[in-house]
């Protein structure tokens, strides 16, 4: 992903549609788990449970097991495999919360801490 201009913005909930396509639920057979892009103002819950992922707006009545914020080319670069977790956090990834939560809805093949 090409560097932005410095007065162009992004928005968390942009990010929604290709993590719906990306995420899987790497541990079915655990109880379900729940993952913020951004805040309830710009982003979007990401539930993972019974093999399935759901990606669905921000809620007030969802307390999410953990919350990620990252630079839009550090998103993209850890969920197409072009970075590690463990690179992306020093590229700006912020993990509030589980990293096995985060972990979980990565995916396959892409969880590197």
């Amino acid at each position: 992903m090409a560097i932005p201009p410095a007065d162009d913005e992004f928005r968390m909930h942009w990010f929604s549609l290709p993590l719906r396509y990306l995420c899987r639920d790497n541990s079915p057979n655990a109880p379900a788990t729940s993952v913020r892009f951004g805040d309830l103002h710009d982003g979007c819950d990401v539930i993972a449970g019974n093999g399935e992922v759901e990606v669905r707006p921000c809620s007030t009545d969802l307390q999410p097991d953990a919350t990620v914020a990252a630079p839009p080319e550090v998103l993209v670069a850890v969920f197409t495999g072009q970075l590690s977790v463990r690179v992306a956090k020093a590229e700006g990834l912020v993990i509030d919360g589980s990293i096995k939560a985060f972990n979980r809805i990565l995916p396959k093949g892409r969880r590197h801490d």
